[in-house]
């Protein structure tokens, strides 16, 4: 897993640092499949030192400048890549990074959704469901 992970995540690097050269959305495009592999093998992880691989990783490739000039925002998507692994242990980091994000008003909505991840859990289904309550809006 570790290793077909890195192979992504190093496909990931190369098409963010591209980012602005792409042509009708086609480094786009590929970025988002990449990230949708990455998830389907993050879901398959089993041992723990694949899921803290794939964990850590998915924070710092949220962390990356390259490519955010050009559109290049998939802070969301990693770091609910990295929420399928929240503990007790490492929601401090995780937290941190969703901290960063937090300033991007126009997708409060997408990071909310990690946040109740992370709460389901952590915290469990009925702290869930209070999140859910608390911040669920229906347009007027």
């Amino acid at each position: 897993m570790k290793l077909a992970f890195a192979e992504l995540e190093l496909l990931y690097r190369k098409l963010i640092e591209n980012f602005e050269y792409q042509e009708e959305c086609e480094i786009a495009d590929e970025a988002d499949d990449c990230l949708r592999i990455m998830s389907d093998i993050a879901d398959k992880a089993i041992l723990p030192e694949d899921k803290e691989y794939i964990f850590n990783q998915c924070i710092e490739l949220a962390e990356l400048d390259d490519g955010k000039d050009y559109g290049a925002d998939y802070e969301d998507k990693l770091l609910r890549i990295s929420a399928k692994f929240a503990a007790l242990e490492n929601i401090s980091q995780l937290e941190a990074a969703l901290e960063q994000c937090e300033s991007f008003q126009w997708r409060a909505e997408e990071f909310k959704l990690i946040r109740l991840e992370i709460i389901r859990k952590i915290e469990g289904d009925a702290s869930a469901d209070n999140f859910i309550a608390a911040n669920l809006e229906f347009p007027i």
